[in-house]
């Protein structure tokens, strides 16, 4: 697999929660499974979900890290992602989004290229962090049919 990195910039974090996962390749819990990873700028991004993630339970949280420090997660307190991401497919990727107050995520997988992070306010580009390291996931067939079963993604 592929691995780009993609950095979130600090300023832009309205929400800091210090974990005790360390950052790297897989920085889920055990308990946890690792859906999708990014390094950009020196941070480790990461989708981890519950092992029983499922149309009416379990929990999908998108976080940074720099270093083993956890700096940033959304949702702050794990839940059901349903209304809370949603997986687009693009003419040449996908786009899973998210909106965290009045800011707006975007993790960009193009089906060629580098894996990227935007973030905006008000429809105006903030932060566009590249991978440097990252995993392929959300352009796969079974990451879309898995969000299909937890209703962030309409076929």
């Amino acid at each position: 697999m592929k691995h780009p990195s993609t950095a979130l910039s600090i300023t832009l974090i309205l929400l800091s929660l210090h974990g005790t996962a360390h950052a790297g390749p897989d920085a889920c819990t055990q308990t946890e499974r690792q859906v999708w990873y990014c390094e950009a700028n020196g941070k480790f991004y990461t989708l981890c979900a519950s092992q029983d993630l499922g149309a009416n339970k379990g929990y999908l949280q998108y976080r940074a890290y720099k270093g083993a420090t956890q700096e940033f997660a959304y949702p702050s307190a794990p839940r059901h992602p349903f209304g809370l991401f949603k997986l687009d497919l693009l003419p040449r990727g996908a786009a899973l989004r998210f909106k965290n107050g009045a800011y707006d995520y975007e993790i960009h997988e193009p089906l060629a290229g580098s894996t990227e992070i935007l973030v905006s306010k008000n429809r105006k580009t903030l932060a566009r962090l590249s991978c440097s390291d990252y995993m392929d996931s959300l352009t796969l067939t079974s990451t879309q049919d898995f969000f299909s079963r937890i209703g962030i993604y309409d076929k």
